[in-house]
C-alpha cells in the first residue's frame, strides 16, 4: 500500500470521526421557547391626544435576547448550543396547543408573555417535566390558590410591590393613608393588595375612595381631585390606577400638599434605568446595544432573568436534561446574580423569585427594599410578598 493511499484512508477516518463529534455536539442543545400573543393589547401604543405615551410598547423579548446572547457565547466555548425560539400565537388558547407541539420537538422550557387568562389555566397542561416562566402576570392569586408546581414567576407579585411601598411609608413614619382606586378589576386587585400590606405593617387606611375619569357633572365627586383628597386627615395618597391616565394629574393637585405613591409618584419597580449599583449600568448598556429606542423595563428584566436561570442552572448542573436543570434552580444551591445585590432564588412554597424592589420616581431610585430593619428569620427578601406561613399555594401536580 502506497504512503499516499494510506494517508487518504487515515484522513477519511479522521474526517468521519470529526463529523461524528460535531454531530454529537450539535445534539447537545438546550431549547427554550418564548411565546407571545400577536396584537396583545397590553402593548398597544396607548397615546392621548397630546401624544404622551401612557404604556410601554416594547416587547420583553428584547430582555430575553440580551440573556440569550450572553449565554450563547459561553455555550459555544463548551461545545453546546442554546436555542431561543420566538413563537407568536393569536390567542391565549393557542398557547396550550403550541406548548404541546413544542414538547414534541424537544422543548421543555417556556417563557410566556401573557396575562392571567393563560396562567390561571396552566393546571390543564398534561406535560409533567416542563418549566413555564411567567414574566408579566403579577396577580397574587397565581402565587396562591392558582399556583402550579411547573409555573415559575420571575416578575414580582402585586404583594411584593405593595409590601415595598408599605415598608417605606413605615420607615418614614407616614402612617395615615388615603387610598384612591380606579374602576377596573386590576385597579381593585392592586388596591386590595396594598390594603393587605398596610394591615400587615400597621398602617392606618383612613378611607378608600373610587375615582372615575369622566366629564359627567353627576360624577363630580369621583373625578374632582380636590374633592377626592379632602376630608379625613392623611399623610400620603396611595393610587391604584392600572390605566395611568388619572394618575398623570394627581401629583400637585391634591387638596393638601401630600405625597402620592403607588401607580404614580413614588412607584415600586422590578427594574429601573437609573439604578447605578451592583453592575446595573452594564446590564442597561447591553440592552441598549440591542434596542436603543427605549429603556429596559420590568418585563424585560423578568424575561432576561428567566433565560439566565435556565442557562446558569444548565451550566451548574453540567447537564441539558430538563429534569436536572429544573431540580437545580429549585434547590438551595441555586442563586442568580440579578444585578440587584443579593443572590436571587425561588420560594419553594410558591415558585416566586425572591428579589429586591426599587422604589423610584420617573428619573431616580429613592430606596431599595427590603429596607434595613425589616427582618425575617431566614431571608429578609421574604418580607416582600407571601411568606411561607401566609401562602395559600398547595402544589398538587
Amino acid at each position: 500500500m502506497s504512503l499516499r493511499l494510506l494517508s487518504i484512508i487515515i484522513s477519511f477516518f479522521l474526517f468521519s470521526n470529526l463529523n461524528n463529534i460535531i454531530l454529537a455536539k450539535e445534539l447537545e442543545e438546550l431549547n427554550i421557547a418564548y411565546i407571545e400573543i400577536e396584537n396583545d393589547k397590553r402593548y398597544d401604543p396607548d397615546l392621548v391626544y397630546t401624544r404622551i405615551q401612557l404604556k410601554p410598547t416594547g416587547r420583553p423579548y428584547t430582555g430575553a435576547l440580551v440573556a440569550y446572547k450572553e449565554s450563547e457565547r459561553l455555550f459555544d466555548i463548551i461545545g453546546k448550543k442554546i436555542i431561543l425560539n420566538r413563537v407568536a400565537v393569536t390567542s391565549h388558547e393557542e398557547i396550550f396547543s403550541k406548548i404541546d407541539d413544542l414538547v414534541g420537538q424537544n422543548f421543555s422550557f417556556f417563557i410566556i408573555d401573557a396575562d392571567i387568562k393563560f396562567f390561571e389555566k396552566v393546571s390543564e397542561i398534561k406535560h409533567k417535566n416542563i418549566a413555564i416562566f411567567n414574566i408579566t402576570a403579577q396577580n397574587n392569586i397565581l402565587r396562591n390558590e392558582q399556583c402550579d408546581s411547573r409555573l415559575f414567576h420571575t416578575i414580582p407579585s402585586y404583594a411584593m410591590l405593595s409590601d415595598s411601598i408599605t415598608q417605606y411609608l413605615v420607615y418614614k413614619n407616614w402612617k395615615k393613608i388615603l387610598v384612591l382606586q380606579g374602576p377596573y378589576e386590576k385597579d381593585i386587585e392592586i388596591s386590595n393588595s396594598f390594603q393587605n400590606s398596610a394591615k400587615k405593617y400597621g398602617l392606618d387606611i383612613v378611607e378608600v375612595r373610587d375615582f372615575i375619569l369622566s366629564n359627567d357633572p353627576r360624577l363630580r365627586e369621583e373625578n374632582n381631585l380636590s374633592l377626592l383628597t379632602s376630608g379625613k386627615k392623611h399623610d400620603v395618597v396611595y393610587l391604584a390606577d392600572s390605566d395611568g391616565e388619572f394618575g398623570r394629574y394627581l401629583p400637585y393637585s391634591t387638596k393638601l400638599p401630600r405625597l402620592v405613591v403607588g401607580s404614580t409618584g413614588l412607584t415600586a419597580e422590578t427594574w429601573h434605568w437609573s439604578f447605578e449599583r451592583h453592575g446595573a449600568p452594564q446590564l442597561n448598556s447591553r440592552f441598549l446595544q440591542i434596542d436603543d429606542t427605549r429603556r429596559m423595563s420590568n418585563y424585560d428584566w423578568a424575561a432576561w432573568s428567566a433565560v439566565n436561570i435556565i442557562f446558569k442552572s444548565s451550566m451548574k448542573s453540567k447537564s441539558i436534561e430538563p429534569e436536572k436543570i429544573i431540580n437545580y434552580f429549585k434547590s438551595d444551591k441555586f442563586g442568580l446574580d440579578g444585578f440587584k445585590g443579593p443572590r436571587l432564588s425561588f420560594r419553594h412554597w410558591n415558585n416566586q423569585l425572591k428579589q429586591p424592589m426599587l422604589l423610584s420616581t420617573h428619573n431616580a431610585i429613592i430606596k431599595k427594599t427590603p429596607i434595613q430593619g425589616f427582618l425575617h428569620e431566614k431571608n429578609n427578601l421574604d418580607t416582600l410578598g407571601f411568606d411561607e406561613i401566609e401562602t395559600k399555594c398547595n402544589f398538587v401536580n
